[in-house]
């Protein structure tokens, strides 16, 4: 899975500048949090959204 989103993201041209890795209980449903250094264009998102396995993907753009 890591390696499915730093392909699409780098196609994009999308860095990652954090990436944190979680489960909600051992061995359960995986979660990944990625802060990018720009908000990613919709077909980057919908790009994500084609990863087999992933099931949804949110983007939050935060206003410094």
């Amino acid at each position: 899975m890591i390696g499915a989103y730093g392909t699409i993201l780098g196609q994009h041209q999308v860095n990652i500048a954090n990436m944190s890795l979680s489960r909600n209980e051992e061995g359960g449903t995986a979660m990944t949090l990625l802060t990018l250094d720009t908000a990613p264009a919709d077909v980057v998102i919908k790009d994500l959204e084609t990863i087999p396995g992933v099931k949804r993907v949110y983007c939050m753009v935060l206003d410094s």
